[in-house]
Formats: C-alpha cells, structure tokens, sequence
C-alpha cells in the first residue's frame, strides 16, 4: 500500500499522518509569515466556545477571517496568522 504523499513535495511520503512532535504559541502578526506551515491550530478566548482566526493559507495570498470552535485541533495549514479580526486571545501552532 502507498503512503499518502504531502502535497507540498509530490511523490514523497507525508508525515501527515504522524502524531505532531512540536506546538509553539503563536502571536499574531499582520506582516510576518509563520517560520513554519502547522498541520493543526489550537485557539483559545476566555469561556467563549468561537473565535475568530484571520489567516493566510499555505496556498492564498489574501486573508480570510475563520470563525473556529475554541478547545479543539483545526486542521490547517496556515502561514500567516493576522492580527487584525482575530478574536482568539491563545493560539498553539502545531507540527
């Protein structure tokens, strides 16, 4: 059987399906990407149960305002998270 391949390097094998083996908090930052694309995002606001999240996807080049479930792993691959119309307060990037 075939391993999925990573669809950043096709034809080699992806790790995607591998538990994470690093998490970083992140501060968000209008002007700065990620020094690395996260397979998951972990965010946090308070008691509340959604969040906004503005990103950049691996694949975009404009923003786009995410309203996340707080709590729970998003699948994402991100490499920008914005500052401006992010409501999360904690976000955990992991790899």
């Amino acid at each position: 059987m075939a391993l999925p391949t990573d669809l950043h390097n096709p034809g080699a094998p992806s790790r995607q399906v591998d538990p994470c083996s690093f998490a970083a908090e992140i501060t968000a930052n209008d002007n700065t990407d990620l020094t690395i694309v996260p397979r998951f995002i972990l965010i946090s606001k308070g008691t509340d149960t959604v969040a906004n999240l503005a990103v950049i996807m691996d694949g975009m080049l404009t923003a786009v305002v995410l309203p996340l479930a707080t709590g729970i792993m998003h699948r994402l691959r991100v490499r920008r998270i914005m500052s401006t119309d992010t409501t999360a307060t904690k976000i955990v990037a992991l790899w």
